[in-house]
């Protein structure tokens, strides 16, 4: 049968051509295969494995399973959540690769490195057709240490915390991330060294501010010193568009700062000095990004209400 056509035209040199099976539906994955009557354990997902089963819902990877491999799930446009088990401590390059209903993907947290275009496109639709709010979310990336070229380029995923990461520097960062992604908030790192803050916000444009970029989170007491040379290659208009948030207490020497002082809105960051009751209709999270199975009590907590998301004591 022919390929159908592709869901976008747009791709840099990832897995277009491969073609992959026939699974459909909700699969699980197996430990143990028989093969010309010889039993073998399976420990890895292999390259291209459902590349292009444009009706698998569902995948279960079972504790055991080690690497994900390149373009494993690419074009598996209905796709729309995976959890990887602990022992997943590897995945490939084009992952998830154009999976175009993406909602909900949960890292391993032996997993330190997101590859190149791992997630190029995901979420970008819902089932085939543009969605009005995109919106794919990111759980248990705590360990991450690097971020490969193009990983979330096109993209719905709507934020990111490097604040939780373990990535050490600006070095560790490829190009075009964020590029034509529809990422709406951007936590930055608080433990980095001054001169890599321009280089993030550098990298976080590159190819121009994301469309939906409004929040810039820095939970740091004291404005890292950042010289205009550094901040060249930054544009003008992440000035206007994204709002600055950071510590109670600390928004004037934001404000007073040579650099920081260019974003046009600086406010305070963070959550209420009262404690708030539990909303019925809203989705809690931890602190990480793991989402609650039962109701909150006490702690503070990230919670979601339709598009709004926030920090709360309970």
């Amino acid at each position: 049968a022919p390929i159908p056509e592709e869901p976008d035209p747009f791709y840099i040199n990832g897995p277009t051509s491969w073609i992959g099976n026939s699974y459909n539906g909700s699969v699980d994955v197996p430990l143990k295969t028989v093969h010309e009557g010889k039993e073998y354990k399976v420990t890895a997902i292999g390259q291209g494995t459902f590349v292009r089963c444009w009706t698998l819902t569902d995948v279960t990877v079972p504790q055991g399973i080690t690497r994900i491999d390149e373009g494993a799930f690419a074009f598996c446009r209905k796709l729309k959540r995976l959890e990887m088990p602990e022992s997943v401590n590897k995945l490939g390059n084009y992952t998830f690769y154009f999976c175009l209903s993406l909602t909900n993907l949960i890292f391993s947290k032996n997993i330190t490195v997101i590859p190149k275009a791992a997630i190029f496109g995901a979420g970008y639709y819902e089932i085939g057709l543009e969605s009005e709010s995109p919106n794919l979310r990111l759980y248990n990336y705590n360990n991450i240490e690097e971020i490969k070229d193009d990983a979330f380029r096109r993209s719905a995923v709507s934020e990111f915390d490097f604040s939780i990461t373990k990535i050490p520097g600006s070095d560790k960062l490829g190009a075009n991330i964020f590029t034509d992604s529809y990422i709406q908030e951007i936590t930055l790192p608080t433990t980095w060294a001054d001169a890599d803050y321009a280089v993030l916000l550098s990298k976080i444009c590159d190819g121009g501010v994301p469309q939906k970029l409004t929040r810039l989170i820095l939970d740091r007491d004291v404005p890292p010193t950042v010289d205009a040379a550094q901040a060249s290659d930054i544009p003008e208009a992440l000035y206007s568009q994204v709002a600055l948030e950071v510590p109670q207490g600390s928004v004037d020497d934001y404000r007073e700062s040579a650099f920081w002082s260019r974003f046009n809105n600086i406010k305070v960051l963070g959550i209420g000095s009262v404690p708030e009751s539990v909303v019925e209709d809203a989705t809690y999270y931890t602190i990480e990004g793991l989402p609650l199975k039962e109701e909150p009590e006490h702690g503070i907590f990230i919670r979601r209400q339709g598009n709004k998301v926030e920090k709360v004591i309970l």
